[in-house]
């Protein structure tokens, strides 16, 4: 979600790590320009069950995944 994918997105500049926020792409923008803002890139999805897909394809390749809830 947009709030969840900035949270993660602050504490990742923070620590200095990369962070991919998967998002709808029916997303607020000012919340996609939020996330950005805070460096990390953002992949947008015509649905939520497609962006748990990409994330958990990451997850296979080592990042790892903060889920929303």
């Amino acid at each position: 979600s947009g709030n969840h994918g900035q949270a993660v997105a602050y504490a990742a500049q923070k620590l200095g790590i990369p962070a991919t926020i998967y998002m709808m792409s029916n997303i607020s923008p000012l919340k996609r320009q939020a996330t950005e803002s805070y460096g990390a890139e953002v992949v947008l999805t015509a649905t939520r069950p497609e962006a748990e897909i990409l994330a958990r394809e990451a997850q296979k390749n080592g990042a790892l995944l903060i889920p929303p809830y």
